[in-house]
């Protein structure tokens, strides 16, 4: 009974013992094929790095300034008699606007004058009686500055009488009066502001990086916003002291405005070109992996496996970059020109996988990106 009961315990043992020593070999054999099995190949999308012309521009805001721009006003006080404009009207230079009262004055005027030809009259006479040698050269001088005196009078009177009568400085636009008929204005009132449209200037910042690109006579293009396409112009000059607050100098640009559709105040986007066009390579934006210890990409290369076949694997590569402009961003350095750069599935990479490459649904490339620095 023993011995038949040793002999089923052995039995069990040995086909236990089979069945689990084959599962632990199958098990075995799975793992070191898995292990050894190589993944499958990466789907990317991938483009050749190659050059492109930039052509550099800087775009900034600026405010529009009349090229003259005065607030008419009246150097002395009076009452306002006569009113010679409308508000929105176009005067030219020495057009009178604005008459003051000047009776008092007129009347003023007709005393000197009096004054002035009783003193010729006695200068007169005391230059005869001088001549024939019958008066003093004392009584002669006395006359005569008592008649200049007289004249510098009547001169003077006649100063103040035009000056209250308020003209025109130079061609241009008048705004809203501000003024009315019998209103007493007293000196430095503003009656109305006076604008020279065309042409206009605009007035803008640049940072000191880009100072030495803008030179004197560039040409420029202004956007403002409520008008369909562009206002051309060009530079008229750079401040030659940089703005400690801003960190910026001053530009001027001076723009055609035939139709007198700008106006002073308004703000505008300029666009200046800088320079030659310039050669970089470039890719498209989607291609960079920013990072703050360095953006990289991913290039697709050939290499042979150990098997002796050829195959194509993604390498990591670390760039230096440059302006982005529309879709595109320089590269300055890490890459040459006819790099393979995966641009579609560089998610799914690790250093060394393999790569099947469909560029089929590749993103966006503008071909002409705007070349464009904002500030």
């Amino acid at each position: 009974m023993r011995k038949r009961m040793l002999i089923v315990i052995v039995a069990l043992v040995v086909v236990f013992g089979g069945v689990f020593g084959w599962k632990a070999f199958v098990g075995y054999q799975i793992d070191q094929f898995l292990a050894n099995m190589e993944p499958p190949p990466v789907t990317v999308g991938t483009v050749e790095l190659d050059t492109a012309e930039w052509q550099k521009e800087l775009r900034v805001t600026g405010e529009l300034r009349a090229v003259r721009g005065v607030a008419v006003s009246t150097e002395l006080a009076g009452v306002v008699r006569r009113i010679e404009f409308e508000s929105g009207d176009t005067v030219a230079a020495g057009d009178l606007l604005v008459a003051l009262d000047t009776s008092a004055d007129r009347a003023e005027l007709e005393g000197l004058r009096a004054d002035a030809e009783l003193a010729r009259v006695t200068y007169e006479r005391k230059k005869r009686l001088r001549e024939r040698d019958l008066g003093s050269a004392a009584a002669f001088d006395e006359a005569r500055a008592t008649y200049d005196q007289a004249r510098a009078a009547v001169a003077a009177q006649e100063a103040v009488i035009a000056k209250k009568e308020i003209r025109a400085p130079f061609d241009g636009r008048l705004g809203i009066r501000q003024v009315d008929l019998g209103q007493y204005v007293g000196p430095g009132a503003e009656m109305v502001s006076l604008q020279a449209l065309d042409p206009i200037y605009i007035d803008f910042n640049v940072p000191q990086k880009r100072v030495s690109d803008i030179v004197v006579g560039e040409r420029v293009a202004v956007e403002v916003a409520g008008y369909e396409g562009r206002f051309e112009g060009e530079v008229q000059a750079v401040s030659p002291a940089l703005d400690r607050g801003t960190r910026t100098f001053r530009v001027r640009a001076r723009v055609a405005n035939p139709d007198e559709r700008l106006r002073p105040g308004m703000y505008g986007n300029v666009e200046l070109t800088l320079g030659e066009p310039q050669s970089y390579l470039t890719v498209r934006q989607t291609a960079i992996s920013y990072n703050p210890y360095g953006d990289g990409v991913w290039v697709v290369v050939e290499k042979e496996g150990e098997d002796g076949e050829t195959r194509l694997v993604a390498e990591r590569r670390t760039v230096k970059t440059g302006d982005t402009r529309g879709d595109q961003v320089q590269i300055l350095d890490g890459l040459d020109a006819g790099a393979r750069v995966v641009v579609v599935g560089h998610h799914k990479l690790r250093s060394g996988a393999r790569v099947k490459i469909d560029n089929e649904n590749l993103p966006e490339n503008e071909a002409d990106p705007e070349n464009v620095d904002n500030y």
